[in-house]
């Protein structure tokens, strides 16, 4: 009893080693027999304050002499209750001992301990609070109790934009600075989307997201696009008869797209009739009109259900002919005074993608018939069929008949290139890797897909399409363009240009095609939305997941 006696009053140095960096020296300098706080010595300075230590460190005494039985005990605390673990170094049970250079501790995770995270933080490391002996003075003990900081949510708002907003799954601490997701899933008519902002009345978006000391919203920037109305340029009418008239105009787009276009004709003073046409210069022949009479004509589009005309065009009809020299007909003969059989002619106009047959300029007697027979190229298909520039139905794709000709006519027809369609099915690019999910199978790639500032995902537009079936021949490369055939649609995309034409109408991106070692890089968002393949964007994964149903 005498030595143990002894043993209780004798100042106790040990030394607590952290074997991972930031290193940090402690030293317990004293300590009392009724388990007073000790004062710490840290990195020589003599302080009460807290030191930490992290998961991992290794805790073990350096200074214990062995065989005079003290030991290291570690306990672990949360609310100044002891946690379910409790650890004691001991050579035997019941047993305490003077530790030796190979007893330690490897400091636990939390939930080993059950650790309970309170709501609204996140465990940091843990606080070394204090280190005493026992009443006997056997003992060291060191008490860890747990630090937690608070965290922090990143919620993104559409801003008045339709279409589910990214969800930002991670918790972030003061200081983080968050990665601002992709938004170019989100839409808003007339608009375009330019990234995230703080402000939702803010007309740029930020470039970084630095979490302060609360709950950040980011709301979506929106750019009004400045409505520009189609031009319309006033109609040429040439090839003027007495029964008929060519016109012609030039319809050029402007910030919405045209929804009906074509002409409007009427006797001056009278009711306009309508006729329909495509294209960006339209064309259109009229015929049935009465000789030497005064008629208007005007083009016309719809867009945003507003129609807008151009000038109008006045002109006059010819005289009628005189009787026995009309319609094309070569006039009297002399002699017997009978006349010349009356012909006329059908003329079939250069077309590609196919064949009509006959071709050329084919003379018919009047009211003969005469059939055609059409015949796509491989890969194309009829898609209009026009006489006189005027679309006519289709009711046999092979063949077309004129019947009863009296008058002069054009052939003209148009084949159409069938695309593939996009096949059903998933794919899943994770950013920064060289691979990607198709079908659940993995396929290598030559290219890397990246996040482009403000938060547009980046891919190489060709793997896109070769997961839903879109291979090589429906994906053309020219001059920094590259066209893909798909679905109906033709989509074109220029390097350095952040529009794409689709089937002739142009669409802002957001982000700019770009060449990166030899792959044309688009935002894909936009090119999946156009196509209508659905998007997912997980940002804890970080993964682009696509979805053809």
């Amino acid at each position: 009893m005498k030595r143990k006696k002894q043993l209780v009053t004798l100042i106790m140095a040990f030394v607590l080693v952290l074997t991972s960096a930031p290193a940090v020296n402690l030293f317990a300098k004293q300590y009392n027999i009724n388990g007073s706080n000790t004062k710490w010595e840290i990195d020589g300075a003599l302080s009460d304050a807290v030191a930490t230590i992290e998961v991992g460190d290794t805790i073990k005494d350096s200074t214990i002499n062995e065989g005079l039985g003290y030991s290291l005990d570690i306990h672990y605390y949360q609310d100044n209750d002891a946690l379910d673990a409790d650890f004691m170094l001991e050579d035997a049970p019941g047993r305490f001992v003077g530790l030796t250079a190979a007893d330690e501790h490897i400091v636990l995770e939390p939930e080993d301990v059950n650790v309970t995270v309170p709501t609204g933080k996140k465990f940091l490391n843990w606080n070394i609070k204090y280190v005493y002996a026992s009443g006997g003075g056997a003992s060291t003990y060191v008490q860890l109790i747990p630090n937690f900081a608070d965290v922090y949510t990143v919620i993104y708002d559409a801003n008045g934009g339709e279409g589910t907003p990214p969800i930002d799954n991670n918790q972030y601490l003061q200081g983080d600075e968050a990665a601002l997701l992709d938004g170019s899933m989100l839409s808003r008519p007339n608009y375009r989307f330019l990234g995230w902002s703080i402000d939702p009345s803010a007309t740029e978006s930020q470039s970084d997201c630095i979490i302060g000391t609360s709950d950040i919203t980011l709301y979506a920037v929106w750019e009004e696009i400045p409505f520009v109305a189609p031009t319309l340029t006033t109609p040429a009418v040439i090839n003027i008869g007495s029964t008929n008239a060519s016109l012609s105009s030039l319809i050029t787009p402007g910030s919405e797209a045209i929804e009906m276009q074509g002409f409007e004709w009427k006797k001056t003073g009278g009711t306009y009739t309508q006729v329909a046409k495509d294209g960006t210069t339209i064309t259109t022949p009229l015929t049935g009109l009465a000789p030497n009479t005064n008629y208007t004509v005007r083009a016309f589009a719809k867009a945003n259900n507003i129609l807008y005309y151009s000038d109008e065009k006045a002109f006059t009809t010819a005289q009628a002919p005189s009787p026995g020299n009309s319609g094309g007909s070569s006039g009297s003969s002399s002699g017997g005074g009978s006349s010349t059989a009356i012909t006329y002619s059908i003329t079939v106009l250069e077309t590609k993608g196919g064949t009509i047959t006959p071709a050329g300029t084919i003379k018919l007697s009047k009211d003969a018939d005469k059939t055609f027979t059409i015949k796509p190229d491989a890969g194309y298909k009829l898609s209009k069929l026009l006489v006189d520039d005027s679309e006519v139905k289709i009711e046999n794709e092979n063949t077309y008949t004129f019947k009863g000709i009296n008058t002069n006519h054009t052939l003209k027809v148009i084949f159409e290139k069938q695309y593939k369609a996009l096949a059903k099915g998933t794919a899943s690019f994770r950013i920064g890797e060289n691979k990607y999910q198709s079908n659940n199978q993995e396929v290598i790639m030559d290219a890397v897909s990246y996040i482009q500032a403000p938060g547009y995902t980046m891919l190489p537009v060709r793997y896109v399409l070769e997961a839903f079936g879109i291979g090589e021949a429906d994906i053309v490369y020219a001059n920094g363009t590259v066209t893909l055939f798909t679905d109906g649609k033709i989509i074109q995309l220029t390097v350095g240009s952040e529009y794409m034409l689709v089937n002739g109408e142009k669409t802002k991106m957001g982000a700019k095609a770009v060449n990166k070692e030899g792959r044309i890089y688009v935002p894909i968002g936009e090119i999946a939305r156009t196509l209508g393949v659905k998007t997912n964007w997980d940002s804890t994964t970080k993964i682009a997941h696509f979805i053809n149903e």
